[in-house]
């Protein structure tokens, strides 16, 4: 359910505010510091909200870690995400 919301978000350029609004009360995607941490991707990213949320999902699918354990660690500033041009975006295409 969030990921089409999510996906609403980026292709139709939907609100942000739709998107946390799917996040049901006591999943994971529900606590704050992953609300925190998207905040904080967002702005070392240089990404919508909608964007960091992907990327968040994305480290935490790739690490084999849980989207909550990958946020506390972003907002313990273990883990940095930076707008270096490397990465694709959220939309899977290159920044260059």
């Amino acid at each position: 359910m969030l990921a089409r919301a999510l996906t609403a978000v980026v292709l139709n350029g939907g609100t942000v505010t739709d998107a946390f609004a799917t996040a049901e009360r006591g999943s994971e995607f529900y606590r704050a510091v992953v609300h925190q941490a998207t905040g904080m991707v967002s702005a070392q990213a240089e990404v919508s909200l909608a964007q960091a949320l992907l990327l968040l999902r994305a480290h935490a699918y790739r690490h084999g870690r849980t989207v909550v354990d990958v946020s506390e660690d972003v907002v313990a500033r273990r883990v940095r995400f930076a707008n270096d041009g490397t990465e694709p975006d959220a939309s899977g295409t290159g920044r260059e």
